[in-house]
């Protein structure tokens, strides 16, 4: 499952971020969460582009505004990290931006919703199987 990637890299980005924001470790943790930053967003890209293989097969109208949420979520996802990266990439010596933590938890709170909304995507209107159901008309 290729979307597992980006949802551990970000969600540890921000627990390296906190860990190292509260003064439990040294710099060593702002340069982990920068790594984790840049393997999440480009497994991200990499997960966007099978999404939208399977957006691409969607025929019913409930399935197409549940994947629209889904998508948009995630787009802002990596809108925002994108953003954390970029301002941590202009910080000198480690990587530190002293607001990268609030960016990570705002994301982590967007993922939890966009994955609630993935499962019913897989779960409820059965996407990703290899057989969907199609409407009689196709």
């Amino acid at each position: 499952m290729l979307i597992d990637f980006p949802i551990v890299c970000f969600i540890l980005a921000f627990s390296a971020d906190v860990v190292y924001e509260a003064g439990l470790a040294g710099s060593d943790w702002s340069q982990f969460a920068y790594i984790l930053l840049i393997v999440g967003i480009a497994t991200a890209i990499a997960a966007a582009i099978a999404g939208l293989v399977e957006y691409s097969i969607i025929f019913d109208e409930e399935t197409t505004q549940t994947a629209n949420a889904h998508m948009t979520l995630n787009v802002m996802v990596l809108v925002l990290q994108v953003v954390n990266l970029s301002f941590r990439g202009y910080a000198k010596d480690n990587h530190y931006w002293r607001h990268g933590w609030i960016l990570s938890l705002v994301s982590v709170v967007l993922i939890a919703i966009s994955s609630w909304l993935g499962s019913t995507l897989v779960y409820t209107h059965k996407m990703g199987f290899r057989n969907p159901v199609r409407p009689n008309n196709f």
